[in-house]
């Protein structure tokens, strides 16, 4: 892959603070931060651009029958009536 060069002009006050970060985190100099930060950047806008595909994904698929509020209780009475049974499976099998 080839690289790119571009010319990027900062304000004084963000070029002093890119400075600090490079010395702190250790970076060999200003254009390897300055493309780390991109890089991240880019990673965080793809992960919400993924997200908002999958919101509007979110319950499109068709075809498929909800469960009601009065089926979802009946089926929780059912496994709470039914909890003896299951206790004697656990012990049964030793579980």
């Amino acid at each position: 892959m080839k690289d790119k060069s571009i010319h990027l002009r900062l304000p004084e006050m963000l070029y002093k603070e890119s400075l600090k970060i490079k010395e702190s985190f250790g970076f060999t100099n200003i254009q390897e931060f300055i493309k780390e930060a991109i890089r991240r950047l880019i990673y965080e806008y793809n992960k919400q651009k993924a997200l908002k595909s999958l919101k509007k994904l979110y319950g499109s698929f068709k075809n498929i029958r909800r469960l009601t509020r009065k089926e979802k209780d009946k089926l929780a009475m059912e496994l709470f009536n039914n909890l003896d049974e299951q206790k004697n499976l656990f012990k049964r099998f030793g579980l």
